[in-house]
């Protein structure tokens, strides 16, 4: 399922679309608040699992405040939706991975396959 998140930039309005498993979204142990945050993450990985973002940029994307971020990505730490570490090469700096296969990467050999069919 995509989900479609309006912003406004200056005078421009700028659609963006996220990616969300359906499965997330029919989830009832976790708040809508919760969902804004899984989706402003999920805006950020198209590729892989992994996405670096500060509270600031995740707040200002899924409109909510940095607290309930904090809140947020602890609840989908503790609902299994995501992992949280830390890089040995960017100190400070917290690194989400997603745990829905839907944004595996892709093996190589799945990948050929589908530039051939493509």
């Amino acid at each position: 399922m995509y989900v479609r998140l309006s912003t406004v930039s200056g005078d421009k309005p700028s659609i963006l679309f996220s990616r969300i498993p359906a499965d997330v979204l029919a989830r009832t142990d976790i708040t809508g608040a919760d969902k804004a945050v899984y989706c402003a993450l999920a805006l950020r990985c198209w590729v892989g699992r992994i996405v670096i973002c500060s509270h600031e940029k995740l707040a200002k994307r899924a409109g909510v405040s940095k607290r309930q971020v904090g809140r947020s990505l602890k609840n989908l730490g503790e609902a299994k939706l995501i992992s949280r570490g830390n890089k040995p090469w960017a100190k400070g700096v917290t690194v989400y991975r997603l745990m829905s296969p839907l944004f595996a990467p892709k093996k190589a050999k799945e990948q050929g396959r589908e530039s051939r069919a493509g």
